[in-house]
Formats: structure tokens, sequence, C-alpha cells
């Protein structure tokens, strides 16, 4: 099959217009993602606090992976706040070189003469700052929550009617609390 000249114009002009329009399509299509996952990124501040830090915020420390995060915090319920950098190497999985590595990234909260700053204030936590008190995971800090909507906590002893917290938690988290 012979083309006429005009008629080889025209498909090469048809050719070039499906070329352009696949290349715009493919543009907007990169263009959309990479808005995307801009939207999504989170900003984080150094240093991060160790004893209050989430899971999720421990990720994206050096070194530290899931298992390490949830370590970290795990062994920050079971034995309530870090004391010192050094503390962090009781916590299976995590060694002085890793503590080493971490120190420009991370500080403690520290308990200041006045008895207030460093605690927490149950009656106006959030989950995750209620989650950082020894002994108090997921379930527990969202049931003080639910309990704290129905009344205002004004002593220590008022949480013992929250259900899962008794006698033994509740003295693991005296010192930490405020109201």
């Amino acid at each position: 099959m012979k083309f006429s000249t005009s008629e080889k114009r025209v498909l090469l002009l048809l050719f070039v217009g499906v070329l352009l329009l696949s290349g715009a399509i493919v543009e907007l299509k990169a263009r959309k993602n990479e808005q995307t996952s801009v939207e999504t990124r989170k900003t984080v501040e150094f240093p991060i606090d160790i004893n209050t830090a989430s899971e999720k915020d421990l990720l994206v420390l050096p070194g530290i992976g899931e298992v390490k995060a949830r370590s970290i915090v795990d062994y920050r319920q079971k034995n309530g706040p870090f004391r010192s950098l050094a503390d962090l190497e009781r916590v299976p999985g995590i060694g002085k070189k890793t503590v080493e590595r971490l120190a420009p990234y991370i500080n403690l909260t520290e308990d200041r003469v006045d008895g207030t700053q460093g605690k927490i204030n149950v009656n106006t936590a959030s989950l995750e700052e209620l989650m950082s008190l020894p002994g108090i995971g997921e379930v527990k800090a969202s049931e003080i929550i639910k309990m704290r909507q129905q009344t205002r906590f004004s002593k220590p002893e008022d949480l013992l009617k929250v259900p899962g917290i008794g006698p033994k938690t509740l003295e693991k988290i005296r010192d930490s609390i405020t109201f």
C-alpha cells in the first residue's frame, strides 16, 4: 500500500500527537505521585524525648527498627522512664555502640525541682503520653481517657476506678503523674 506525501504527513502528525499526549499523561501521573508522597511525610524535630516517644516516633532514629522501637517502649512501660542514656543499654538488642549513635538524636525528660514538670497530667495527656507511664499500655491509657471524659481525676487513688489499674500499677506511676 502506497501513501501519498500528504497522507504520510498526516500519519506522522498523528503519531507525534499520540507520543506527546502519552508523555503528558505519564508526567501528570508522576507529579501526582510526587505530591502524594510529600503530603504524607511527617516532620520530625530532633532531639526526640526517649521517655515520651511512641514506637512510630522512634523509627526515625538511626539503627532503630520496629523490633527495637517496641523493645524501648516495652522496657519503659515496665521499668519507668530512662534516667540516663546508659539506661538504654538495658533494653534488649541495644548496646553501647547503638546508644553512642543515638545520643545526638535523643534527650531525656528531666525531673524538675518544682515537682510538676516532667510529670504527666492524667486529665489532659494524650494516649501516647499516658502510654509512656510504666505499666500503662494502649488499653489502660484508653480506659483512663474514657473515664476522665466522665469525671476529672483529682488524686492518685481516683485511678483505681479505671479498669485494669490496681494498687501495684498505681504505685508504679504515682511519682510520674499530676492532676
